[in-house]
């Protein structure tokens, strides 16, 4: 039985937040297609692409926003603001956590409400081999020690959370310095490729996977707790620049290894929710690219 379910004819009503960001758009423009969700986005720059989505100008640091956030009887929660990205500094690390201890200790304090908060797979450090839902992260940087105390303060509450850990999220919307978008403007402008790493492997997913994976499981109460989503591939960073060379006629002629990396196994997703993923490996990332420039 899910949230809908449980509350009858009644809508639910949900609160986001960083709806105006890469994770945001994308989930903004699945939950708003449901009927039975009256939702409520704030940001620092309000979209206002969908009619049936209520925008909120503000910025979690205000605390009397969060205060009046909380007296709103929200049901359900999904957390995604984290200032600063990619910037991922010890300054901005302790900024987050605060503000989103601050906001869901309003929120679980005057409500009954289900939380739904972003954690990241760089919780885990420098980790590699497969990771299970239940893997302990022990990341040693400022956002992983951020990420893994909010984890843990949300544990503490004793009120109904999903702990999300994306992959290695690719997508349209995604920031420009991000290795595919940025990839593609050099290839596009006819400008040296300059990407490190090329050895490197992650196990990148992409961000309408992500999606749907959260939109399968924030509507299920069988699925709680920490949930990890990857496609369970790795794919090496110089393969992304031979395949998208490809794509442009261009001749490729750089040499790279495949170290290992870190790949999720998506267990919890697939037993309970049988989410599979669309767009996996090399392939996948040139599928998803071909597919989204086809339908722009």
């Amino acid at each position: 039985m899910n949230a809908n379910q449980r509350l009858g004819n009644l809508t639910l009503k949900v609160l986001v937040t960083g709806g105006s960001g890469f994770f945001g758009q994308n989930l903004i423009k699945e939950l708003s297609k449901s009927e039975h969700l009256q939702i409520t986005c704030l940001s620092r720059y309000p979209q206002r692409n969908y009619l049936n989505v209520n925008w909120i100008q503000g910025d979690l640091k205000d605390n009397d926003l969060v205060a009046n956030l909380g007296e709103k009887k929200f049901r359900k929660l999904y957390h995604l603001a984290w200032d600063g990205l990619p910037n991922r500094s010890n300054e901005f690390s302790e900024l987050n956590l605060n503000n989103s201890i601050r906001l869901i200790e309003n929120l679980v304090t005057k409500n009954d409400i289900e939380l739904n908060l972003f954690g990241s797979c760089l919780e885990y450090g420098d980790l590699e081999g497969c990771v299970e839902d239940e893997s302990i992260p022990d990341g040693m940087d400022a956002f992983a020690i951020a990420k893994i105390q909010l984890n843990q303060y949300v544990k503490s509450l004793g009120v109904p959370y999903r702990w999300y850990r994306p992959f290695f999220v690719y997508g349209f919307g995604q920031h420009k310095d991000a290795l595919i978008p940025s990839l593609l403007r050099s290839l596009k402008g006819n400008k040296p490729i300059n990407i490190r790493s090329l050895s490197s492997s992650y196990d990148f997913i992409s961000i309408n996977d992500v999606v749907k994976a959260i939109i399968l499981s924030s509507n299920l109460n069988a699925i709680m707790g920490e949930i990890n989503i990857g496609t369970g591939v790795l794919t090496t960073v110089g393969d992304i620049v031979s395949a998208f060379c490809k794509q442009f006629n261009l001749i490729f002629d750089m040499d790279f290894q495949r170290n290992p990396g870190l790949v999720s196994n998506s267990i919890k997703l697939k037993e309970i929710t049988r989410w599979e993923p669309e767009f996996i490996g090399i392939n996948g990332i040139v599928n998803y690219y071909d597919k989204k420039s086809e339908l722009e």
